[in-house]
C-alpha cells in the first residue's frame, strides 16, 4: 500500500519532507521484511511546462539514494507533470517504510537504447540470463545459476479446443491445442498500439534503467489480441511476466505454455489448507497463488495474482487463463445442449489481465519462502 503526502509525516511520527522534497509511505502488512520492485505514481507539487524533463531520485529513511527509473505513467498528459517511478525498495516488517522523492532537470526525457543482438534482447543479472526472441515475442532462455530451465517458445498463449458446457462436467483435462499467438507485423502493431508520430516493431523494449527492462510483444490469433510484457530487474533470479488479452474465442480456452528443460515429474501448488503435489498427467488441477515443478536440483516457482488452474504432463506446464463455454449450458443424456437458433452468451470474452511472477532456484530454497 503506497501514500504520498505531507500529512503522512505527522501521521506516521516521522519528520516533514525539505522543501521541494516528496515523501512516499509504503506499508507492509506482513510481518517479514520485503525486498521488492515497487512502482509509485503521483504528481509533482509543480507542473512543469518547460522542454526539459525532470527526474525523480528516490532516498531510503538514513538518506541513501536507492536505485530508481522513470517510467510511463498511466496518464498521457502532454505536459510534464504527472511521474511513475520504479524504485528497489526494503520494507520493514508491519510498519512503514519512508521513502523521499527529491528532483532534477535534465535536457530530455531518457528512452530505451537497448537493441537486439543476435536475434534476442538479452537481460544479465548476478544470478540469471534471460533471452527474449526479437522475432516471437517469446521467452527463449531463462537461465539461472548456470541451470537452464526453459525450452524455446515459453510463456505462449495457446489456444485449446473446449466445449460450450459451462461447469465442464464431462472433462478431466483440456490439452488439444489448436492455434497459438504469433506476433503482429509492424504495420499492425501500430496501428493496435494507435502510433501516429512513430513506427516500432511488434517486440520492443519500452522501460530501461538502472532498475529493470520491461520488454512487450504485441500479438494476434483470430479476432484475439494479447500484449505480453516481460519485467526484467537488473538483480536477483526472478522476472514478471504480464499480459493483457482481448479474448474473443466462444468456446475455447486460453493457456499460457512453459515448456521445461529440466523435470522430474514432481509438481506442487499451493492448495487451500496448504500445499500438496499434483498429478502430472495433464490432468486439470486447481491450485491457489503458486504452482512449482522441481527437477533435480532446481524448482521453477510461478506465482499468480487470479489463476486458479493449470496443467503439467512432466514436458510443459501450462497455466489456464480463461475458458468461454456458453452461458449456463448443461449436458444433458443426448438431447441438444444449447438450441443453436440465435446468439448465445458466453463466459469471459473480452479485456483480461493477469500478472506471474517467475523464479527459479534451489529447491530447498524455493519450497521455503514460496509461501512469503
Amino acid at each position: 500500500t503506497v501514500r504520498y503526502d505531507s500529512f503522512m509525516s505527522m501521521l506516521v511520527g516521522q519528520p516533514a519532507a525539505k522543501e521541494g522534497d516528496l515523501p512516499i509511505f509504503v506499508y507492509n502488512p506482513h510481518p517479514y521484511p520485503v525486498d521488492t520492485v515497487m512502482n509509485v505514481e503521483y504528481q509533482m507539487p509543480v507542473s512543469n511546462w518547460d522542454k526539459k524533463f525532470t527526474i525523480s531520485h528516490l532516498f531510503d529513511e538514513n538518506g541513501n539514494e536507492i536505485l530508481s527509473q522513470a517510467e510511463m505513467p498511466t496518464s498521457n498528459l502532454a505536459i510534464d507533470w504527472r511521474k511513475n517511478t520504479c524504485f528497489v525498495a526494503h520494507l520493514n516488517p508491519a510498519g512503514i517504510t519512508r521513502f523521499d522523492c527529491r528532483f532534477s532537470r535534465v535536457d530530455k526525457q531518457p528512452r530505451p537504447t537497448m537493441q537486439p543482438a543476435d536475434g534476442y534482447y538479452t537481460v544479465v543479472t548476478d544470478r540469471m540470463v534471460v533471452k527474449i526472441n526479437a522475432s516471437t515475442g517469446l521467452v527463449d532462455s531463462y537461465m539461472v545459476d548456470g541451470v537452464e530451465q526453459v525450452e524455446n517458445d515459453a510463456f505462449c498463449p495457446l489456444v485449446i479446443k473446449d466445449t460450450a458446457d459451462s461447469w465442464g462436467m464431462n472433462s478431466t483435462e483440456f490439452r488439444q491445442v489448436v492455434g497459438r499467438f504469433s506476433c503482429m507485423s509492424q504495420e499492425d502493431a501500430d496501428a493496435y498500439s494507435g502510433f501516429v508520430y512513430n513506427s516500432m516493431p511488434a517486440v520492443r523494449v519500452v522501460e530501461e534503467g538502472p532498475v529493470r527492462v520491461v520488454i512487450e510483444a504485441l500479438m494476434e490469433y483470430h479476432r484475439s489480441t494479447a500484449v505480453l510484457r516481460y519485467g526484467i530487474p537488473k538483480q536477483g533470479a526472478s522476472f514478471t511476466v504480464d499480459l493483457e488479452v482481448v479474448w474473443n474465442e466462444p468456446t475455447h480456452m486460453l493457456k499460457l505454455a512453459v515448456p521445461l528443460k529440466e523435470h522430474s515429474g514432481q509438481c506442487v501448488a499451493q492448495a487451500a489448507c496448504g500445499r500438496e503435489e499434483m498429478p502430472s498427467t495433464g490432468r486439470e488441477c486447481v491450485m491457489q497463488k503458486w504452482v512449482a515443478v522441481c527437477g533435480q536440483h532446481q524448482a521453477l516457482t510461478v506465482v499468480n495474482n487470479g489463476v486458479y488452474a493449470f496443467d503439467y504432463d512432466q514436458k510443459e506446464l501450462r497455466l489456464t487463463l480463461l475458458r468461454s463455454p456458453g452461458y449456463s449450458v448443461h449436458p444433458l443424456d443426448d438431447r441438444e445442449w444449447r438450441m443453436d437458433d440465435h446468439c448465445h452468451p458466453h463466459i469471459d470474452l473480452g479485456e483480461r489481465r493477469f500478472s506471474l511472477e517467475v523464479t527459479a532456484g534451489d529447491i530447498k530454497e524455493r519450497m521455503e519462502v514460496i509461501e512469503r
